[in-house]
């Protein structure tokens, strides 16, 4: 089974190396497509047998009282609990993490699926992720199942306040900083993060509760308005448009930035939060590149177990360059050191059938309609004058349909 499972594994992270339209195309003998590599270490039969069977959850134990969408995450709920356990366990990230929406593409018909027009995929399953800044490592992830998720309560009951709790627990109390968009941003939670030796950094919408009324007043181009509470600090800017941050630990401090259009000075809690927050986006770029997980899968568990894949392999490439500093390894060289090193453990050349005689069809279509090539047959003791079939006269048929023999 332990060879089965590896073969798999291996072959999916193949498929995100080299991508094609269909995966019967990854055994295709075609001179114009095939992968000669990958029908070596396993049949397309075996693979597809596989992955047919591909299953994480008992049926029956899924339970009835729950709604839609949890009853459908249920098929997949303990390999993702395990799996983000892990993720959890073996690492502890810096000081500045970020916690924002990833979404798995899938247009499906399913109970979880979500609608949000400013992601790429659009359509899809939408996961609460909290990265590390900087190098993208995902340390805790929650699927949105809807009313059904099972959050941390926080003081101010705000759905999004809850779910940045949850995913912090356990770096609650350690010093940590977290950078979140306006989605999750509140007075509330921030004050909640404070009391807990937490810090927060991140854009707030002025229209939630307890935000000061004079910042609804309208500025010019590069001026600031900031209020002070007691444990943090809100300061709108105006550059193109008004951006407004609130932070536990800034200032109204400015910091001139150089570009290429000249100096321009910002607040130093927008120029962090702006350094920090893309975490989530640098793993979701990474991920793309050499997506694991096909676009027109028919089950959304089988799709959300290549994307969990994908995940993994990411999160031990991070792993890797902060053990290995000194290595320079691509993320592409990475998936193939890995490729070959699964191989090396686990492939067993005797798990492949024979091959049987080989077939008539022939793969090179110039084969059949070029020259001729004849070659010239010395005698033997059998024939004095010995000769074979012409593939190429043989391959037509005459005009009764039949094939024609032709011996030369």
């Amino acid at each position: 089974m332990l060879y089965k499972t590896s073969v798999i594994i291996i072959i999916l992270i193949y498929q995100g190396i080299l991508q094609k339209p269909e995966v019967e195309m990854f055994w295709s003998t075609k001179p114009l497509i095939e992968t000669p590599y990958i029908r070596k270490i396993m049949t397309e039969q075996r693979f597809s047998l596989l992955m047919k069977c591909l299953h994480f959850v008992d049926n029956t134990t899924v339970p009835d009282s729950t709604s839609a969408a949890e009853r459908s995450f249920w098929k997949i709920k303990n390999f993702f609990d395990a799996l983000i356990e892990r993720f959890s366990s073996v690492y502890l990230p810096n000081a500045h993490v970020a916690v924002d929406e990833s979404l798995m593409l899938w247009k499906g018909r399913l109970a979880m699926k979500q609608y949000i027009p400013i992601k790429r995929a659009r359509f899809g399953l939408k996961s609460y992720e909290l990265c590390e800044s900087g190098t993208g490592y995902i340390w805790n992830s929650s699927v949105h199942t809807g009313t059904s998720m099972q959050l941390d309560e926080s003081d101010d009951g705000l759905t999004s306040s809850r779910i940045v709790l949850t995913l912090a627990k356990k770096l609650l109390g350690k010093g940590y900083c977290i950078f979140m968009d306006n989605w999750y941003s509140s007075p509330g939670l921030f004050r909640e993060l404070h009391m807990k030796q937490t810090d927060a950094v991140g854009t707030v919408r002025l229209s939630r509760k307890n935000m000061p009324g004079e910042l609804k007043n309208k500025i010019v181009v590069g001026q600031t308005i900031a209020c002070y509470s007691k444990d943090m600090m809100v300061v709108k800017w105006m550059d193109k448009r008004e951006v407004s941050v609130l932070s536990t630990f800034h200032r109204n401090d400015m910091n001139i930035v150089h570009n290429h259009r000249g100096d321009k000075e910002k607040p130093n809690a927008i120029l962090l939060y702006n350094n920090n927050m893309g975490a989530v986006d640098v793993a979701d770029q990474m991920l793309v590149a050499y997506p694991t997980e096909r676009k027109r899968h028919k089950v959304w568990h089988k799709k959300q177990f290549r994307h969990l894949l994908n995940q993994v392999v990411l999160n031990s490439y991070i792993l890797f360059k902060k053990d290995n500093p000194d290595i320079r390894l691509s993320h592409l060289q990475f998936r193939v050191r890995i490729i070959e090193r699964l191989i090396e453990l686990h492939h067993d050349s005797s798990q492949l059938p024979r091959r049987g005689r080989p077939s008539r069809d022939e793969s090179n279509p110039l084969r059949l309609t070029g020259r001729h090539f004849p070659e010239f047959i010395p005698e033997n003791d059998g024939k004095a004058a010995p000769t074979r079939r012409c593939k190429v006269c043989c391959s037509h048929n005459g005009e009764e349909g039949k094939k024609i023999r032709k011996e030369t």
